[in-house]
């Protein structure tokens, strides 16, 4: 699956035998205009055995729901409980400048369809591609920003 978002190619790479479940319409808005990539982030999704962060230094948390962690200039984001009575649901791990990321993936995020295809939903999309485009921004002094609101004036 490729997105091309202001410029940057969002590329996703499935494991042999796992097929992407459906886009959604807004992904799929996205992913059928192909301007020319100024750069590149690929992603691959991993459905397996979830990688230990035990070495992983916790930057930030919101309790058991998220994370982000460090090592060295590695990042990643965890999201679920990561410790020994629950796995996490997701880990998606990148290098220093995120052009190169591995995401995986557990079983909440396969399902296997009534013709034995094996379908996995889009891990790689909100929030690790927003993530994974803040971080590869920030290493070439650029930002992202939501703006959900704008208020000139405020009122009681």
């Amino acid at each position: 699956m490729r997105q091309h978002i202001a410029g940057i190619e969002y590329c996703v790479s499935y494991p042999a035998g796992v097929f992407p479940a459906e886009q959604n319409t807004i992904e799929a808005e996205f992913a059928s205009r192909h301007p020319p990539a100024a750069g590149d982030i690929h992603v691959n999704l991993v459905a397996g055995e979830m990688p230990n962060l035990g070495a992983w230094h916790t930057l930030l948390s919101s309790g058991p729901a998220w994370s982000i962690r460090r090592r060295g200039t590695a990042r990643c984001l965890c999201i679920g409980a990561a410790n020994d009575s629950q796995p996490p649901g997701l880990i998606a791990q990148w290098d220093g400048d995120a052009c190169d990321a591995r995401v995986y993936c557990g079983p909440a995020h396969l399902k296997a369809r009534n013709d034995g295809v094996v379908e996995l939903g889009n891990a790689a999309g909100y929030p690790v591609n927003q993530l994974l485009m803040v971080y590869y921004l920030a290493q070439r002094g650029a930002f992202s920003s939501t703006l959900r609101g704008w208020c000139a004036k405020a009122a009681g």
